[in-house]
């Protein structure tokens, strides 16, 4: 099943994209912080930081292919 989005909606899409890419990016620098104190459980604070860090190599393909279904809606008009 194929669907098609107006400019509009990939605007939105986008948006929201990059604000949870934001959001991760915050995450990420917070943990990062976190792990400069001294007593912190190293281990368990490294895999939390693995994991905002895929987080945000999902949204920014997430991102790149929006960007390219928005040039393909105005190439297409």
């Amino acid at each position: 099943m194929e669907t098609e989005f107006t400019l509009d909606e990939l605007h939105e899409f986008s948006y929201f994209v990059r604000s949870k890419m934001d959001e991760t990016r915050e995450r990420i620098v917070n943990v990062r912080m976190i792990l400069g104190f001294e007593g912190t459980d190293q281990e368990d604070f490294n895999k939390i930081l693995k994991f905002y860090e895929q987080e945000l190599s999902r949204f920014e393909a997430i991102e790149s292919k929006l960007e390219k279904m928005k040039v393909l809606s105005l190439d297409a008009k």
